[in-house]
């Protein structure tokens, strides 16, 4: 670790760092795990101007996560840059936390499993520390308990059902972006793998005969924030040996639409850029999530820009451009959570894909909305700090460094993609 990161998260109290070894691929990962399995007040509080504008300029990639045995952060960042945002960690790792007032934390009886601070965990190549011997997580007093099948009513969440020993020929981890999965909860003086889902249908029934249909993004998935989840359930499963457990049930019956537990996506970067990004070593290779865009996203709608692309290998510049200048003003246009991503596709085509929060579809006026506050986005043109980021964010994405363009050439293809008649 740098001399530089190592004194910053000296000067956060409470927080300790394990450097692990890598998970593979070309990406470092980082896990922030919460004090006694304590939510964010507000997801990603506390973090600086400065850390919002560097956790996107290095093309980082982050999900605040709410689990039974623990809460906190996952990010995903380009191999290398790990030890660098690990200030941006300590940060997370030291916010003030609230209690999970979830019915998944009342139904399992989730407790502290040991008195542990919060503690932050580094993926890299660098990393040759020896497991902890302690985290910060939560054990399930029910689970402790003898059989049982347990239904909880909750006026706001959906229907979601967590049970125990489903088999080992019909694996669910690959499925957890959609909705059905399994952990390692702690549970006594051993752990047990819990397996959950929020899109079974309404009723309980045949859980442990769930086979689920292979999806694109499964290994995406698997590769990269599956990764993270899984090194995290083998070091449970360390701290606490993996016992047999097959009846236990627990089965929220909602009445609402929401997931009994909290996720919320990357923070956004500030509306303007202040802070010129340094490029802290060199690309390895493509980024981890560089395929994963918006056409492959359920119910991602699409909306094509009026213009093209003239100079095509400016291409990963003004995606980042586009994706800043949207960041910028959507939200304040729109008024909801809208998640977005930018892709140039076949001839110079620019595609805007565009998902509300939660993964539903995007109400027909956000669209409009969004072609509105890009053509009027050209009031204030991207400037030389923005353009800089953009080119370090393109280059960790591509896994290469991209030549610099100056902020005349980026307005004129601006022009020639939202204003192609004038």
């Amino acid at each position: 670790m740098g001399l530089l990161a190592a004194a910053a998260l000296a000067a956060v109290a409470g927080v300790s760092v394990c450097h692990l070894p890598s998970l593979g691929g070309t990406a470092d990962m980082i896990v922030v795990m919460m004090e006694d399995g304590l939510l964010p007040e507000e997801p990603w509080e506390g973090l600086s101007s400065y850390q919002r504008e560097e956790f996107w300029t290095l093309a980082c990639s982050g999900m605040m996560v709410q689990r039974a045995a623990w809460s906190g952060y996952v990010i995903i960042c380009p191999a290398g840059t790990g030890r660098h945002l690990l200030e941006t960690a300590g940060t997370l790792a030291a916010a003030d936390g609230v209690p999970d007032g979830s019915s998944l934390c009342a139904g399992l009886e989730l407790v502290p499993a040991s008195e542990c601070s919060s503690v932050v965990l580094l993926f890299s190549g660098d990393g040759s520390a020896p497991c902890p011997g302690t985290l910060p997580l939560r054990r399930s007093l029910w689970l402790e308990r003898e059989p049982d099948t347990l239904m909880i009513q909750s006026p706001e969440e959906g229907n979601a059902f967590f049970w125990t020993g489903h088999p080992d020929d019909a694996p669910l981890a690959g499925a957890a972006w959609r909705g059905t999965g399994t952990e390692m909860l702690p549970s006594g003086e051993g752990s047990v793998e819990l397996s959950f889902s929020c899109v079974h249908g309404s009723v309980p029934s045949n859980l442990l005969g769930i086979v689920l249909d292979p999806h694109p993004m499964d290994e995406v998935y698997m590769e990269t924030w599956g990764a993270a989840f899984a090194a995290v359930d083998s070091l449970i499963a360390g701290l606490y040996p993996e016992v047999d457990d097959s009846e236990h049930l627990l089965w929220i019956r909602g009445e609402g639409f929401g997931r009994p537990w909290r996720t919320a996506p990357s923070p956004t970067p500030p509306p303007s850029a202040s802070y010129g990004v340094v490029m802290p070593c060199v690309p390895s290779g493509p980024h981890p999530l560089l395929g994963l865009g918006g056409s492959v996203i359920p119910n991602a709608e699409r909306l094509e820009l009026p213009g093209v692309l003239e100079r095509h290998s400016m291409a990963p510049v003004l995606e980042a451009v586009l994706e800043r200048m949207i960041a910028r003003d959507l939200h304040a246009g729109s008024g909801q959570e809208l998640l977005f991503d930018v892709e140039f596709e076949a001839g110079g085509t620019v595609a805007v894909w565009l998902v509300a929060g939660g993964g539903m579809n995007p109400a027909a006026n956000q669209l409009d909305i969004l072609q509105d506050v890009l053509r009027n986005s050209l009031l204030v043109p991207p400037g030389r700090t923005l353009i800089g980021n953009s080119v370090i964010r393109a280059s960790f994405m591509e896994g290469r460094i991209v030549d610099s363009v100056g902020v005349r050439e980026v307005s004129m293809e601006l022009m020639n993609i939202l204003y192609p008649e004038e």
